[in-house]
């Protein structure tokens, strides 16, 4: 994610689509937490499959889960980091506090940002939404995509395989000072939603810097679920 050298330069960020949507209300600071709809609920045994093995899930916290300072080009810093309200995942994802819960959905955010300016590349955002199961989280992966997709995301097969489904997001927004490209590489993976998203002027960083960092993200994921096994 080399800056190009004639990339027309912007004096702030933007925040396309979905990623705004969920990550607007972000705290910035350990100053208030989000509780998982799951911490009042009585402990439930996860449901097993026919070999009668437990499905896959997510143990750790999800501040330990995201992406680290080691997964992002050396300098960048973190620009917003902590866990997303119940109010900001319903409203980005086009559902209901109600569904939030009954899925025992919760989400957490953290982006890193070059802090060159006049920016050219890049916004690096880790977004991780885990939910009470596999099928929670895939009918919140289908809930991203179907309202990134309304906002004027196109989307595409990513040609490989990351995580139970994966497709790409590309949304392109023209400002003053040029075109913002984010490239999102959204998938799933054992009770887990993550879009890892990459934001600069056009031509500024490829598609494949993108899913670079995705296979990074899911490396973090399998290697938790590995352990609590």
């Amino acid at each position: 994610m080399e800056p190009s050298a004639h990339a027309a330069g912007c004096g702030r960020t933007y925040l396309p689509g979905v990623r705004h949507r969920l990550t607007r209300a972000t705290v910035r600071g350990a100053t208030l937490a989000v509780a998982c709809a799951l911490a009042c609920s009585p402990a439930v045994a996860p449901p097993r499959d026919a070999s009668g093995a437990a499905p896959k899930s997510l143990h750790s916290a999800p501040d330990t889960l995201v992406l680290g300072d080691a997964d992002v080009p050396v300098g960048y810093f973190v620009d917003s980091d902590g866990p997303m309200t119940a109010e900001a995942l319903a409203r980005g994802l086009g559902i209901s506090t109600g569904t939030i819960k009954e899925r025992g959905t919760s989400g957490y955010a953290r982006i890193y940002k070059d802090p060159t300016l006049p920016f050219v590349c890049c916004v690096v955002d880790s977004i991780l939404i885990t939910a009470v199961d596999e099928n929670a989280a895939r009918a919140t992966f289908t809930d991203f995509l179907r309202t990134a997709v309304a906002l004027g995301s196109i989307t595409r097969d990513l040609g490989e395989s990351i995580g139970a489904e994966s497709r790409v997001l590309e949304f392109h927004e023209t400002t003053p000072e040029g075109t913002l490209t984010t490239v999102t590489i959204l998938f799933r993976y054992a009770n887990a939603v993550d879009a890892v998203e990459v934001t600069g002027m056009a031509g500024s960083f490829t598609p494949a810097d993108a899913t670079g960092v995705a296979r990074k993200q899911l490396e973090r994921l399998r290697a938790d679920t590995e352990r609590a096994r």
